[in-house]
């Protein structure tokens, strides 16, 4: 019997000492809920988990994102929506003042009846504009053109396009309107008088100069200009006998309605030109204008534009709440060539509001793909990192008699020396 080493004791002790390092664990492990609180526990699933949870908050956020980006989009097609009902009520009343109905004694009464229809629409034109500034998303300015990509200096150049395409045809309609115009179509049909054949030829070679006007204020292309010129050659083809005369006038070059064509074959066609290659610059510019981060990782984006909606883009105003549709005038019939530019922008702003909503739908797509992997993610996460709490009860409860009972065995095992006392008694 030894009493300086009491290896007995010292066993219990190390086995006291394995059974508590055990309980503990099993009660962290418990308490926690996960597997690994350390990473001793488990240095590779840790080092695994660790980038399941990094992937699974990345997902979280990108998702988070992706619902802003979807509300900045629902932002902007809501304020262009009221900007497409404002044109559709423009168009309206443009339509309203083409019928001779309307009482207006000129184009400068301030009663009359096309002057109250002006009023409305001068005032639909400037609340545009100021939506336009209007409709923001967390400050920013959304329908402004701000950000319809490509740089800065190429979207001064296609605004200042617009402005110079409005001009010009601002210009024509001006000519349209006026009275030298309207005198020389009265002094044809005046001429044609007791010839039913020659007021019929005159009266098909108006219609056909109207066409041409109406088409020279919307084309945008060479061969929309190719085409008013055909349309003027056909009306002069029909001007023969009496009346011809003053309507040949308009539609050759010594008379009036070649300086008008000659507007719209310079004026008109090179501001068009240059227009369409500004918006061609803005459309086709790798500059993105707005940029989604719709992923968990570097470069995981959504990008897309949105075109300006101002009237002076639109071509109905300056872009400044000054209307270019003007319905001042004595005759219906020097109003409703107007609603070709109307039908333009409204064709434009349909268009942006159609893209919107495709990326609205892209985002949707992309939101509900980025919830399912951060879902699956966290399966996956939880099954290296989370403890089975059944089984872990299972080794709690062992490692818990074990600690019991290794406690009782080391007190026992301390009093075996004890015996001496009773060889010494």
């Amino acid at each position: 019997m030894r009493i300086q080493n009491n290896v007995p004791a010292l066993n219990a002790h190390r086995y006291y000492g394995i059974n508590q390092t055990g309980l503990t664990k099993s009660i962290a492990k418990l308490s926690s809920g996960y597997r690994i609180n350390s990473a001793a526990d488990d240095a590779a699933g840790l080092a695994i988990s660790e980038k399941m949870r990094a992937q699974i908050r990345g997902l979280t956020m990108a998702s988070k994102n992706t619902q802003d980006a979807i509300s900045l989009i629902q932002t902007a097609e809501g304020g262009m929506q009221e900007i497409d009902n404002m044109i559709q009520r423009i168009r309206e009343l443009v339509v309203y003042a083409s019928n001779d109905t309307q009482d207006q004694s000129s184009t400068t009464a301030t009663e009359g009846d096309r002057q109250k229809i002006q009023d409305e629409i001068d005032a639909l034109t400037a609340e545009i504009d100021s939506m336009s500034e209007r409709v923001e998303f967390n400050k920013k300015k959304l329908i402004n053109g701000e950000f319809s990509g490509a740089t800065e200096t190429q979207r001064n150049t296609y605004k200042a396009a617009a402005t110079a395409l409005n001009t010009a045809r601002q210009k024509m309609i001006e000519y349209i309107a006026g009275s030298a115009w309207e005198g020389a179509l009265t002094g044809a049909r005046t001429g044609a008088v007791g010839n039913s054949a020659n007021a019929a030829g005159v009266e098909d070679g108006i219609e056909l100069a109207y066409e041409a006007v109406s088409k020279a204020l919307t084309a945008l292309t060479a061969d929309g200009y190719s085409e008013v010129s055909a349309l003027f050659a056909s009306a002069y083809a029909l001007t023969t006998g009496a009346g011809a005369t003053v309507l040949a006038a308009l539609l050759t070059g010594t008379g009036t309605l070649i300086n008008l064509f000659t507007v719209a074959s310079t004026g008109i066609q090179a501001a068009a030109t240059s227009f369409v290659s500004a918006k061609t610059t803005i459309d086709n510019s790798e500059i993105p204008g707005l940029y989604f981060q719709v992923g968990a990782n570097a470069n995981q984006k959504f990008e897309m534009s949105i075109g300006s909606v101002d009237t002076g883009l639109l071509g109905i105003g300056d872009g400044d709440g000054n209307s270019l549709i003007n319905v001042m005038q004595t005759t219906g019939r020097s109003i409703t060539y107007q609603l070709d530019i109307i039908d333009s922008a409204l064709t434009y702003v349909t268009s942006q509001r159609s893209k919107l909503g495709a990326a609205q739908n892209r985002l949707e797509y992309t939101q509900s793909s980025l919830d399912i992997s951060a879902e699956n993610l966290t399966n996956a996460e939880s099954r290296i990192r989370d403890v089975d709490m059944a089984k872990e009860m299972t080794t709690f409860t062992k490692m818990n008699i074990l600690f019991q009972a290794s406690t009782a065995m080391l007190a026992q095992a301390n009093a075996l020396p004890q015996g001496v006392l009773q060889m010494l008694g």
